[in-house]
Protein backbone atom coordinates (compact mmCIF):
# COMPACT_ATOMS: atom_id res chain seq x y z
CA UNK A 1 0.00 0.00 0.00
CA UNK A 2 1.09 3.16 -1.40
CA UNK A 3 0.92 5.72 1.96
CA UNK A 4 2.48 8.68 0.77
CA UNK A 5 1.45 10.99 -2.14
CA UNK A 6 1.90 9.30 -5.24
CA UNK A 7 3.27 10.95 -7.95
CA UNK A 8 0.27 10.88 -10.72
CA UNK A 9 -0.62 12.78 -13.55
CA UNK A 10 -4.51 14.11 -13.73
CA UNK A 11 -6.14 11.57 -15.43
CA UNK A 12 -8.79 11.35 -18.32
CA UNK A 13 -12.48 11.37 -17.40
CA UNK A 14 -12.84 9.39 -20.56
CA UNK A 15 -11.34 6.11 -18.64
CA UNK A 16 -14.00 5.91 -15.57
CA UNK A 17 -12.11 2.64 -14.41
CA UNK A 18 -9.00 4.31 -13.95
CA UNK A 19 -9.82 7.67 -12.23
CA UNK A 20 -10.12 7.51 -8.40
CA UNK A 21 -13.00 7.08 -6.02
CA UNK A 22 -11.79 9.15 -3.14
CA UNK A 23 -13.23 8.69 0.51
CA UNK A 24 -13.67 10.97 3.36
CA UNK A 25 -12.95 9.49 6.81
CA UNK A 26 -14.67 11.39 9.32
CA UNK A 27 -18.72 11.36 9.10
CA UNK A 28 -18.26 9.20 6.00
CA UNK A 29 -16.12 5.81 6.49
CA UNK A 30 -16.52 6.79 10.47
CA UNK A 31 -20.01 7.49 12.53
CA UNK A 32 -18.02 9.17 14.19
CA UNK A 33 -15.15 11.64 14.32
CA UNK A 34 -11.47 10.80 14.95
CA UNK A 35 -10.11 14.00 16.55
CA UNK A 36 -13.27 13.61 18.51
CA UNK A 37 -12.24 9.85 19.62
CA UNK A 38 -8.82 10.81 20.02
CA UNK A 39 -9.60 13.77 22.79
CA UNK A 40 -11.84 11.40 24.59
CA UNK A 41 -9.30 8.79 24.61
CA UNK A 42 -6.80 11.39 25.95
CA UNK A 43 -9.21 12.68 27.96
CA UNK A 44 -10.14 8.78 29.73
CA UNK A 45 -6.20 7.45 29.53
CA UNK A 46 -4.68 11.01 30.79
CA UNK A 47 -6.79 12.99 32.72
CA UNK A 48 -3.68 15.10 34.70
CA UNK A 49 -2.44 15.78 31.30
CA UNK A 50 -5.80 17.62 29.87
CA UNK A 51 -4.29 20.74 30.14
CA UNK A 52 -2.21 20.18 27.31
CA UNK A 53 -4.99 20.35 25.18
CA UNK A 54 -5.34 23.87 24.88
CA UNK A 55 -1.72 24.92 23.85
CA UNK A 56 -1.80 22.27 21.64
CA UNK A 57 -4.95 23.39 20.03
CA UNK A 58 -3.34 27.02 19.98
CA UNK A 59 -0.47 25.21 17.72
CA UNK A 60 -3.30 24.93 15.10
CA UNK A 61 -5.42 22.27 14.48
CA UNK A 62 -2.39 20.07 12.49
CA UNK A 63 -0.54 20.31 15.90
CA UNK A 64 -2.94 19.32 17.79
CA UNK A 65 -4.10 16.37 15.91
CA UNK A 66 -0.20 15.20 15.69
CA UNK A 67 -0.04 15.53 19.15
CA UNK A 68 -3.03 13.77 20.13
CA UNK A 69 -1.92 10.89 17.48
CA UNK A 70 1.22 10.21 19.18
CA UNK A 71 -0.20 10.44 22.74
CA UNK A 72 -3.12 8.43 22.00
CA UNK A 73 -3.85 4.19 21.38
CA UNK A 74 -7.12 4.43 19.23
CA UNK A 75 -8.33 0.91 18.30
CA UNK A 76 -8.98 0.90 14.92
CA UNK A 77 -10.83 -2.30 14.67
CA UNK A 78 -13.56 -0.74 17.29
CA UNK A 79 -14.53 2.34 15.32
CA UNK A 80 -17.81 2.98 14.41
CA UNK A 81 -17.76 2.47 10.19
CA UNK A 82 -20.72 2.74 8.51
CA UNK A 83 -21.79 -0.53 6.40
CA UNK A 84 -23.06 1.70 3.90
CA UNK A 85 -19.90 3.49 3.19
CA UNK A 86 -18.21 0.26 3.05
CA UNK A 87 -20.27 -1.00 0.47
CA UNK A 88 -20.16 1.62 -1.56
CA UNK A 89 -16.21 1.50 -1.52
CA UNK A 90 -16.41 -2.53 -2.26
CA UNK A 91 -18.57 -1.88 -4.85
CA UNK A 92 -16.18 0.67 -6.54
CA UNK A 93 -13.22 -1.73 -5.60
CA UNK A 94 -15.18 -4.48 -6.78
CA UNK A 95 -15.32 -2.39 -10.59
CA UNK A 96 -11.94 -1.93 -10.26
CA UNK A 97 -11.37 1.42 -9.18
CA UNK A 98 -8.30 2.90 -7.63
CA UNK A 99 -9.64 3.60 -4.03
CA UNK A 100 -7.95 6.64 -1.75
CA UNK A 101 -9.03 7.28 1.75
CA UNK A 102 -8.54 11.50 2.08
CA UNK A 103 -8.71 12.59 5.92
CA UNK A 104 -8.90 15.59 7.98
CA UNK A 105 -7.81 13.41 10.70
CA UNK A 106 -4.32 12.48 11.32
CA UNK A 107 -2.44 10.30 8.50
CA UNK A 108 -0.63 7.78 10.94
CA UNK A 109 -3.88 7.12 12.29
CA UNK A 110 -5.60 6.69 8.51
CA UNK A 111 -2.99 4.58 7.69
CA UNK A 112 -3.80 2.57 10.54
CA UNK A 113 -7.50 2.18 9.57
CA UNK A 114 -6.24 1.69 6.00
CA UNK A 115 -4.44 -1.45 6.86
CA UNK A 116 -7.41 -2.38 9.05
CA UNK A 117 -9.66 -2.53 6.64
CA UNK A 118 -7.65 -3.34 3.51
CA UNK A 119 -9.61 -1.57 1.05
CA UNK A 120 -7.36 1.19 0.02
CA UNK A 121 -4.71 1.68 -2.23
CA UNK A 122 -3.16 5.19 -0.99
CA UNK A 123 -4.13 7.34 1.88
CA UNK A 124 -3.76 10.88 2.60
CA UNK A 125 -3.78 12.84 6.00
CA UNK A 126 -3.49 15.75 8.33
CA UNK A 127 0.56 16.30 9.26
CA UNK A 128 2.36 18.45 11.17
CA UNK A 129 2.90 20.40 8.08
CA UNK A 130 -0.65 20.91 6.27
CA UNK A 131 -4.48 20.56 8.09
CA UNK A 132 -5.78 18.23 4.82
CA UNK A 133 -9.64 19.76 4.65
CA UNK A 134 -11.62 21.84 2.89
CA UNK A 135 -9.54 23.44 0.28
CA UNK A 136 -6.36 21.86 1.35
CA UNK A 137 -7.78 18.68 0.35
CA UNK A 138 -9.22 19.74 -2.96
CA UNK A 139 -5.60 21.12 -4.01
CA UNK A 140 -4.38 17.86 -3.42
CA UNK A 141 -6.75 16.22 -4.75
CA UNK A 142 -6.63 18.46 -7.81
CA UNK A 143 -2.87 18.26 -8.14
CA UNK A 144 -2.62 14.74 -7.52
CA UNK A 145 -5.55 13.54 -10.29
CA UNK A 146 -6.35 16.81 -12.18
CA UNK A 147 -9.86 18.97 -12.12
CA UNK A 148 -12.72 16.69 -12.74
CA UNK A 149 -10.25 13.32 -12.52
CA UNK A 150 -11.82 11.58 -9.23
CA UNK A 151 -14.81 10.89 -7.58
CA UNK A 152 -15.46 12.05 -4.17
CA UNK A 153 -17.78 10.44 -1.20
CA UNK A 154 -18.26 12.85 2.06
CA UNK A 155 -20.81 14.16 4.20
CA UNK A 156 -20.02 17.95 5.45
CA UNK A 157 -19.65 21.45 4.28
CA UNK A 158 -15.98 21.24 4.51
CA UNK A 159 -16.47 19.31 1.43
CA UNK A 160 -18.26 21.55 -1.11
CA UNK A 161 -15.10 22.61 -2.70
CA UNK A 162 -13.94 19.46 -3.03
CA UNK A 163 -17.29 18.07 -4.59
CA UNK A 164 -16.70 20.98 -6.97
CA UNK A 165 -13.60 19.70 -8.44
CA UNK A 166 -15.14 16.35 -8.53
CA UNK A 167 -16.30 14.45 -11.62
CA UNK A 168 -19.04 12.63 -9.47
CA UNK A 169 -20.05 13.37 -6.15
CA UNK A 170 -21.49 10.87 -3.37
CA UNK A 171 -22.69 12.21 -0.22
CA UNK A 172 -23.34 9.78 3.02
CA UNK A 173 -25.27 10.50 5.97
CA UNK A 174 -24.91 14.32 4.93
CA UNK A 175 -24.67 17.38 7.81
CA UNK A 176 -27.27 19.65 8.62
CA UNK A 177 -27.15 21.90 5.34
CA UNK A 178 -25.31 20.09 3.12
CA UNK A 179 -27.86 18.89 0.71
CA UNK A 180 -29.53 22.45 0.41
CA UNK A 181 -25.67 23.61 -0.45
CA UNK A 182 -25.41 20.88 -3.22
CA UNK A 183 -29.02 20.92 -4.49
CA UNK A 184 -27.16 23.59 -6.72
CA UNK A 185 -24.37 20.68 -8.38
CA UNK A 186 -25.09 18.86 -11.69
CA UNK A 187 -22.13 16.26 -10.23
CA UNK A 188 -24.33 14.61 -7.44
CA UNK A 189 -24.83 11.42 -8.01
CA UNK A 190 -25.93 9.76 -4.82
CA UNK A 191 -27.19 10.77 -1.49
CA UNK A 192 -27.20 8.20 1.11
CA UNK A 193 -28.61 8.73 4.47
CA UNK A 194 -27.52 5.54 6.73
CA UNK A 195 -30.11 4.16 9.42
Amino acid sequence: MNVSLPDVLPMSASCATSMPFVVDLDGTLLKSDLLFECVMSFVRSKPLHCLKLLPWLWHGKAYLKDRLAMATDIDVATLPYDPDALRMIEEQRNAGRKIVLATASHHTLAVRIAEHLKLFDDVLGTTLEQNLSGTNKRDVLVTLYGEKGFDYIGNSLDDLPIWRSARRAYIVNPLAGVERATRHMDNVVQVVQSR
